[in-house]
């Protein structure tokens, strides 16, 4: 008997149908269920855009139909013509999809970091992914069990859609209740005034004693010296569209859910506002907790529904690469538009003289514009005033001195994550100790100038009359840490202290002597301590416990990534937290980096003349700076910071080392890092800065056995005093 064709050695291929089957489940986990699970994440992006149904149907067919069926048709096409070459490439479509899936089973671990090795996570990701992708496709037609799996797995063309529209529904139906919107008494309506700060450690503010540091932050001393400081008060989560909320609801955050009034009912935002006893400035530029009703401008949405779903499908497929590939990818994919990540596309301008409402300014955008915003709505009025300050302070960018100034120049920004820092968000510092402790040092500078805000806060309540009457309170969602090798706001073991601890004042109306408590307080207790100063009966039970209650949790509590940490109600580590700083930070004046910091600290203070040979760069020389935007060599500088990357110094065993002089004296040395693509920031003293423009000089060092040391001049500007 002769043997069948398939019995020789040819593969038992699928039938058309089949194998247009696979391509549809294998779109489904490739595109589909990554593009929804971050769709329904951004909470704030469909509340903002007023997504509706008909947009997410658009989004469903292109998703489960119009992908799948492109894919299946071409894939039809290929096998057709893979013909006239033997078969070869008959399998391309699915060799493309299963590595689209591979990389979005690696991408959560693709934040794995290994120093000195450009592009490390996408190339590990591209050594597993394109290997599997090959085998998957090469081993289809070969193993039945493989699509049989394949067959199975089908079902997630429906069960994605289904779960994406159950979690939609779930929360439209929670935006639709009356109950979260009930009537509120409010025997005691005393002036409410609530300042959050964000990525604020409250170990930055302590001195060697665990004190406050009047040396370096008086108006933080002068708040503490007539209200309580909570000293080991702490935050539930690190993470601002959680730690606000559960700030706002007195719950934790022990299920995930989006930072949007449908899933915080109740919240302290909408109780306020269901009473009708006061008058509400409410800021708030992450989370949207507060009813929309009081918003005087709403963002510009097209009213076509057909336009509004192009612009999200548009905007998903921007989007679509970052949910698949590691961060350090190097294709220069089109920028995210900034409605997704919550921000409006242009600044807050036309609400600015009201005093009253709701307010939704870009996160770090115009931070002056924001406090001068609260500020002139720190006043009395008719009824009594309730104000909710949310502000990105301190947190990144840094760019602002203790002063008031802003250092950094005209439009540009530092971007969304220091320089230095490493994996996807940047928030993983290198091992390099100085480059930490540069960071550090901006960090503390902001802080300063945070106390300087306080200050004004404190002076406006004086002259307003507000200041005995309200009951303030001052405090920020989550800290941030600042150790080599570890992360800015991912919490362990050994920079929990840093991460958990959360500055805490509460002044209470008529309270003149301030007083220190060490009692365990969380971030949750607010929302009750507010509560029981106006006397208000909560409709439902939180977690939260008033900081009058003598009896308190046993331990804290910190969510992260579907984890709960449970601590001592005492900070672990704390003392030791603030005592690395001060030793890092020993000089006493803040202005200045610590010696430890730079590359040569025995140079600092000294004429450049004095140090080194002073050379121009060749022609054509290939070691290039490439600075922040300022203007050629001998243009007008404005900023205080010079920051960029060093080219063309690959060669070399050693990092690049970078001087920097202003009126030829130096000010600044840096040893830049491989790791980051020889990045590099300096910041010029403020003190330098005189009534007459300053000669600022760039220098890339060299070193030469035979001459000594040389520095090659690189950019050279003439910074203009202050006006």
């Amino acid at each position: 008997m002769t043997a069948r064709p398939e019995q020789a050695g040819v593969p038992d291929r699928p039938s058309p149908r089949l194998r247009a089957l696979h391509i549809f489940t294998l779109c489904a986990f490739a595109f589909t269920e990554p593009t929804l699970a971050a769709l329904s994440r951004q909470t704030v992006f469909l509340h903002d855009q007023e997504i509706g149904w008909s947009e997410f149907a658009a989004v469903l067919c292109v998703l489960m139909l119009g992908l799948p069926s492109c894919c299946a048709l071409l894939d039809w096409v290929t096998v057709r013509y893979a013909r006239r070459f033997s078969g070869r490439g008959r399998n391309a479509v699915l060799f493309v999809l299963s590595g689209l899936v591979l990389l979005s089973l690696l991408r959560p671990c693709a934040r794995i970091e290994f120093a000195g090795i450009e592009h490390r996570a996408w190339l590990i990701s591209s050594a597993i992914a394109l290997p599997g992708a090959w085998l998957f496709a090469h081993h289809y037609e070969r193993l039945g069990g493989l699509r049989h799996w394949l067959t199975v797995s089908a079902l997630g063309v429906v069960v994605f859609p289904l779960s994406f529209v159950w979690q939609i529904e779930r929360t439209r139906q929670a935006d639709s209740r009356e109950d979260s919107r009930r009537q509120t008494y409010v025997p005691n309506p005393v002036p409410v005034v609530m300042i959050v700060f964000d990525e604020f450690s409250g170990t930055s503010l302590m001195d060697e004693r665990l004190q406050i540091d009047a040396r370096n932050f008086p108006n933080f001393a002068r708040l503490a010296s007539q209200s309580t400081w909570y000293r080991q008060s702490s935050t539930v989560h690190p993470r601002t569209d959680v730690a606000v909320p559960a700030i706002l609801s007195g719950q934790f955050p022990a299920t995930p859910r989006g930072p949007v009034e449908a899933n915080y009912p109740g919240n302290l935002l909408q109780t306020i506002h269901a009473s009708g006893a006061y008058d509400m400035a409410v800021f708030e530029p992450i989370t949207r907790l507060c009813p929309e009703s009081m918003s005087h401008e709403r963002p510009v949405i097209s009213s076509s529904r057909a336009r509004r779903a192009a612009n999200l499908i548009q905007t998903l497929a921007v989007v679509y690469p970052r949910l698949i590939l590691p961060g350090d990818t190097p294709i220069p994919f089109p920028a995210i538009p900034k409605p997704w990540f919550g921000m409006r596309s242009t600044p807050l301008v036309s609400a600015q003289h009201l005093t009253t409402g709701l307010f939704h300014y870009q996160h770090a955008r115009e931070r002056d514009v924001q406090q001068d915003h609260l500020l002139s709505c720190l006043r009395r009025s008719d009824r009594p005033l309730f104000a909710f300050f949310h502000i990105m302070l301190p947190h990144f960018p840094w760019e602002y001195l203790p002063s008031g100034r802003h250092y950094i120049d005209g439009e540009y920004s530092s971007g969304s994550a220091p320089l230095e820092g490493l994996g996807d968000l940047g928030e993983n510092w290198p091992a390099d100790a100085a480059a930490v402790l540069r960071n550090e040092h901006r960090y503390l500078l902001q802080v300063g100038y945070t106390d300087r805000f306080i200050g004004r806060v404190l002076d406006q309540l004086q002259e307003s009359g507000l200041l005995d009457r309200c009951l303030l309170i001052v405090t920020a969602d989550h800290g941030v840490s600042f150790r080599p090798g570890r992360s800015r706001r991912v919490p362990d073991a050994e920079n929990i202290a840093d991460i958990l601890s959360v500055p805490l004042f509460i002044k209470r109306p008529g309270q003149t002597i301030g007083a220190i408590d060490d009692r365990n307080v969380e971030s949750v207790d607010l929302y009750p301590t507010i509560a029981e100063e106006l006397h208000i009966q909560l409709a439902e039970p939180i977690d939260g416990l008033p900081v009058s209650q003598d009896v308190r949790r046993p331990r804290k509590t910190l969510y992260f990534e579907n984890r709960m940490t449970v601590v001592e109600p005492a900070i672990p580590q704390l003392e030791a937290a603030v005592l690395r700083r001060v030793r890092s930070f020993d000089s006493g004046s803040r202005e200045h980096l610590p010696r430890s910091a730079t590359s040569r600290p025995d140079w600092h203070g000294r004429a450049v003349s004095e140090v080194a040979t002073i050379e121009e760069p060749p022609p054509g020389d290939s070691t290039l700076v490439i600075s922040s935007p300022y203007a050629e060599n001998g243009g007008d500088l404005t900023a205080l910071l010079i920051a960029g990357f060093v080219t063309g110094n690959s060669s070399s065993t050693a990092s690049p080392e970078i001087v920097l002089a202003a009126g030829g004296i130096i000010c600044d040395s840096y040893q830049t890092l491989r790791a980051t693509h020889n990045s590099f920031s300096c910041l010029i003293p403020e003190s330098v800065v005189q009534s007459a423009p300053m000669k600022i000089e760039l220098f890339l060092v060299k070193p030469d056995e035979a001459n000594g040391t040389k520095l090659v001049r690189q950019r050279w500007w003439m910074l203009q005093p202050a006006k």
